[in-house]
């Protein structure tokens, strides 16, 4: 259970182990692809454990379907159920052989549908689970539904965030301890390049859902061009709204200069930041982005709004440059500011890169090493 008291850290006991003495895991998340934030940070934790002698085993949310079940992925309501029926069942066989899960969970109707169910029957089958928590909309969603949820949190065996933000949230609303796993940004695969001087090439790397409000940054780029013409913004992203934002660009004459990439292979964005000078988010909804990470890492300046976790990763004027929410005229000033002040974008971009140490994997192993595998606790008193 989750310890109640406030300061006190959730109960941790030590982690089975297989017979070759490696620590063994079942990590439950969506897995790429596709390429969504928390598919992305849950392929990248099982590789760092693996790197350092973790049996992993990886029980995907978002099972695919088989050539009989095709059918259903086009039924939105019957996808969610029988899709969330595979996962389950996936789950319940990885738990014959696995004493532990790590949960990966948002909080939207995803908790409901997939974190609450498996809560559930690792609990049933007396298996130890821990939450990752996720997202940006955890204070949001803990007012609405708080009282109905408590009782599964009362049953994890921890929590981890990775953020103060999502830290603040669980303690503000259940009153249980929460311990820090930070998310990783692989620096191997980021190339750091200045930007000398910073060029006028944009990129948001959101999906295009309401939450990220990427018609905000197609309006402060439609602004931006009336002083720089000639601008281009990249959008690396799919989704729902995608319609709507093309409909946006030819509404404010920005289409020639708006590239629509749709999803891109996480292993691939290393080229895509290549090819642009800085990056724009404007999400009215967040945590900790690892695509400011991967920005921070590439040397790409990074404009921001402010939204829920980003302020814990971008400081105002020394890593980044920070926004209100929903406001395209402050966006634009503020990539306009970068590009009249180049020595401002590279020092915000130098500042940026080098806090990424703080989000190695190593640092993410040792925290999940501490959680899940605690040294013993000397009980004898001194003499």
């Amino acid at each position: 259970m989750v310890e109640k008291k406030p300061g006190v850290s959730a109960r941790e006991h030590p982690l089975p182990a297989s017979p070759a003495g490696t620590p063994g895991i079942c990590i439950a998340a969506p897995f790429p692809p596709p390429y969504g934030g928390m598919a992305v940070q849950a392929e990248k934790l099982s590789l760092a454990l693996e790197r350092h002698g973790w049996r992993i085993c990886r029980v995907a949310v978002n099972q695919p379907f088989s050539r009989r079940l095709a059918w259903v992925d086009r039924i939105p309501v019957a996808r969610t159920v029988v899709r969330t029926l595979l996962f389950l069942n996936a789950l319940q066989r990885a738990l014959r052989h696995h004493d532990t899960v790590y949960l990966l969970s948002g909080f939207f109707g995803y908790f409901f549908w997939v974190s609450a169910p498996a809560i559930l029957l690792a609990k049933a089958r007396r298996k130890r689970i821990f939450l990752s928590a996720r997202g940006g909309a955890a204070g949001r969603y803990f007012q609405k539904y708080g009282r109905l949820i408590r009782p599964l949190i009362m049953m994890l065996d921890g929590v981890t965030a990775p953020s103060p933000f999502l830290i603040r949230a669980f303690h503000e609303s259940f009153g249980v301890s929460v311990r820090l796993v930070p998310n990783i940004a692989d620096l191997d695969q980021f190339r750091y390049r200045e930007r000398s001087p910073v060029k006028c090439r944009l990129l948001c790397a959101r999906n295009f859902e309401p939450i990220y409000n990427v018609s905000c940054t197609i309006r402060a780029f439609a602004a931006i061009r009336q002083r720089f013409p000639d601008a281009v913004l990249g959008l690396a992203g799919d989704g729902s709204t995608r319609r709507g934002l093309e409909s946006l660009c030819h509404e404010l004459g920005v289409s020639e200069s708006v590239t629509f990439m749709g999803q891109i292979p996480h292993n691939r964005m290393q080229s895509v930041y290549e090819d642009y000078d800085i990056l724009v988010n404007s999400s009215n909804e967040d945590n900790l982005p690892g695509v400011i990470l991967e920005a921070f890492a590439s040397g790409l300046p990074v404009v921001s709004t402010c939204a829920g976790g980003i302020p814990f990763l971008v400081e105002n004027g020394v890593t980044g440059l920070l926004v209100e929410k929903d406001n395209p005229a402050a966006l634009a000033q503020a990539v306009m500011r970068l590009l009249e002040d180049p020595p401002l974008a590279l020092r915000l971009a130098a500042n940026a890169r080098r806090s990424c140490e703080r989000f190695s994997p190593e640092g993410a192993v040792g925290e999940m090493e501490r959680l899940l595998r605690p040294a013993p606790i000397d009980t004898e008193s001194p003499l």
